[in-house]
């Protein structure tokens, strides 16, 4: 995954982009000889069907004098035997139902909504990153790289560097055409599984080049890249790189040509690291400009933490107040 051939090298850190919805699902039990198992949710005003995977667990007889003897445990469909569908959510899981008391019939449940749950391409984007000579080549290649988004630092031996994030990201449905959330409910909430709020992941308009998810996606050229920059070097510490959190609000900013709210993550690194690599590089810059081999050593390996520079000040100074 991280490696160098004859031309380019690339590196790559986790981006926390988010890429998974939790739904309240309504449930409907339709088939009356298995009133306690869901068949259906409730979308839009009318059922639409689970999928159902049987699922066997074998457990060893404790005590019989035989090794390994395993048998079928029979866990009911109702505890655990099967797991239910919903097609609607990438093929994703009920991961719990809830049950009211005083009925027998399940009435709500939680699914999860999640671009891997879906045949995604990361083995042929390894495979054209062992085999790319230029800068776009690269970018060919991180088309095929759907889900486990990563930061990407990029250098090829003709002193080209980029950064880029790679992984495809749904655009929400409330996000892209009101300009909020629906409900007044972050995308990190739970979100509205019958469509009463529209929550849903946007129907499929514009295919990206190799796309693998069925609905819309974020186009790359939107996604948070440089290439070459002044500076002559890019920083990235698994931190917002473009600063849609810096505020603590995170989906308050606009995609290009006010087209929906720009939505990446709210779950980055406080920054605290990318902040203590920014200053060791403006020193270093600043007393002659070059780095060595054992420079970027000791920048790796430098674990001094900015949080701690700010806090301790007001520690010590709290404890000399208290003596």
């Amino acid at each position: 995954m991280l490696g160098c051939n004859d031309t380019v090298c690339w590196g790559a850190t986790v981006n926390a982009m988010d890429v998974t919805d939790v739904y309240q699902e309504v449930l409907l039990a339709l088939d009356p000889s298995r009133p306690t198992t869901p068949t259906h949710t409730f979308f839009g005003g009318a059922p639409e069907p689970l999928q159902f995977i049987p699922q066997v667990f074998m457990v060893n007889i404790i005590g019989n004098g035989i090794p390994n003897t395993l048998v079928d445990a029979g866990v009911p469909a109702e505890q655990g035997g099967v797991t239910m569908i919903v097609p609607r959510r990438n093929n994703g899981p009920i991961v719990q139902v809830l049950f009211d008391p005083s009925s027998p019939t399940p009435l709500t449940g939680l699914s999860v909504q999640y671009v891997g749950w879906s045949a995604t391409q990361e083995l042929e984007c390894f495979r054209r990153f062992a085999r790319a000579t230029t800068m776009q080549d690269f970018k060919d290649a991180l088309q095929y790289f759907d889900v486990g988004s990563q930061n990407w630092s990029y250098a090829d031996i003709n002193g080209n560097i980029a950064y880029y994030t790679s992984g495809e990201l749904p655009i929400r449905e409330d996000l892209q055409n009101l300009f909020f959330p629906a409900g007044l409910l972050h995308p990190g909430f739970i979100r509205d599984g019958t469509n009463t709020n529209p929550h849903e992941w946007m129907t499929l308009a514009n295919p990206q080049p190799q796309q693998a998810l069925g609905t819309e996606i974020l186009p790359f050229a939107e996604m948070p890249q440089i290439e070459n920059p002044a500076a002559g070097y890019i920083l990235n510490a698994n931190n917002d790189p473009i600063g849609t959190t810096f505020d603590n609000v995170s989906w308050n900013q606009f995609r290009a040509g006010f087209n929906g709210l720009l939505y990446i993550s709210t779950g980055y690194a406080t920054g605290y690291r990318m902040g203590r690599l920014q200053r060791l590089f403006n020193d270093m810059l600043g007393a002659g400009g070059t780095f060595s081999l054992s420079d970027y050593v000791d920048l790796q390996a430098n674990n001094q933490l900015l949080d701690a520079e700010v806090l301790t000040p007001y520690l010590l100074q709290s404890y000399a107040n208290a003596t």
